[in-house]
């Protein structure tokens, strides 16, 4: 994933609105050391992993309501904790994602095994295209 156009070094202050660099630039999630408010890179590349990984299994849900849920929980949890630095509540976040990461995967697993017999409207629409 990448967005369109780098930061200035002006801008890099500000938010963006790119999840990207929203994520590059979060010193608010991880377990490691947090010097001056930024996390060390073993933390960032974990809750980055973490991330990915709710993204990719939430879009795995066969109810595009289910899918959508999921996905726009993960990215509003991620930025609503984007400016947390306290070590403690960081490594509480992170635990508190890796269970609803499992969540999300037994479900999505559950989703995949029992469809429905009717079709969604939406995914009339993507075939006809």
């Amino acid at each position: 994933l990448s967005c369109p156009s780098p930061p200035s070094k002006r801008n890099r202050e500000r938010t963006s609105s790119c999840p990207v660099r929203e994520r590059e630039s979060s010193s608010a999630r991880g377990t490691g050391s947090l010097k001056g408010g930024r996390m060390s890179g073993a933390g960032k590349k974990e809750v980055i992993s973490l991330y990915r990984e709710l993204l990719r299994h939430g879009n795995r849900f066969s109810n595009y309501n289910f899918k959508e849920y999921a996905l726009r929980r993960t990215r509003d949890d991620f930025r609503a904790n984007m400016s947390v630095t306290d070590g403690a509540r960081v490594a509480e976040l992170l635990s508190k994602g890796k269970a609803d990461l499992e969540v999300v995967k037994r479900q999505a697993a559950l989703s995949r095994m029992f469809k429905p017999d009717m079709e969604y409207v939406i995914n009339v629409h993507k075939n006809r295209m």
